[in-house]
């Protein structure tokens, strides 16, 4: 029996699959199911407006990078809160609120972390993630979930669960310079036609292997997820 050498990275034995790495960039796109532009901007329009009201969002809990803080009675608000048990009795009884760049919004978690982003797949598009469609992750492509924005059908893309790790953590780190979560990310605002590749560019901070495979890219050809509601 012959001994066989360990790769050092793991992600090289899918890639000897595929002839190059573009064909594995290639194919993880087309795996991937993006949310149409119609219910994206509904979605976008529904938290707006949340927030404008003082209605609660749903958000995923997490420990950093978030200022969690209760509204008195009289008005006012308190500082940050740290007590965990106290934030998610603030929580569970809808008085919780995050501090989002000085303005207070109203939140509450997600009972699963994806229990909400669950229901609006199966709502708007038919897709029943929990007794139908199996293997497939609900993919955050921009940290921090927990903010209302971030924790919505914005942020997301439906991945088989096989590819998320390349989305996962910053995203896969292609040899040729190329970073797929990047990639998945100008996609999303790509297929929006009035948003050119230049502010996108200057969104994702993108290097030049990026934007050539972004102009070279047929945005037609992507999964685009419809409603017909």
């Amino acid at each position: 029996m012959s001994e066989k050498i360990i790769k050092k990275n793991g992600n090289d034995y899918l890639l000897d699959l595929f002839k190059t790495e573009k064909e594995l960039l290639d194919f993880t796109i087309k795996s991937i199911y993006f949310v149409d532009n119609k219910t994206f901007i509904d979605e976008f329009e529904k938290i707006q407006q949340k927030i404008e009201n003082s209605e609660t969002n749903i958000i995923r809990y997490t420990k950093k990078n978030v200022e969690y803080i209760e509204k008195y009675d009289n008005g006012k608000y308190s500082r940050k809160l740290s007590n965990l048990e106290r934030i998610k009795r603030l929580s569970d009884n809808d008085k919780l609120y995050i501090r989002d760049n000085k303005t207070p919004i109203k939140v509450k978690f997600d009972s699963t972390g994806n229990y909400e982003l669950q229901k609006k797949f199966k709502h708007i598009f038919n897709i029943d993630l929990v007794n139908e469609y199996k293997n497939y992750t609900i993919a955050h492509l921009n940290p921090n979930p927990n903010r209302p924005y971030k924790h919505s059908l914005i942020n997301v893309v439906l991945v088989p669960t096989f590819l998320n790790k390349f989305l996962d953590n910053g995203g896969l780190n292609l040899k040729c310079g190329i970073n797929v979560l990047n990639i998945v990310k100008s996609l999303v605002l790509l297929k929006f036609k009035e948003i050119p590749l230049d502010k996108i560019k200057e969104k994702y901070s993108l290097n030049d292997s990026e934007i050539n495979y972004l102009k070279n890219f047929t945005v037609s050809t992507l999964n685009i997820l419809k409603t017909d509601k």
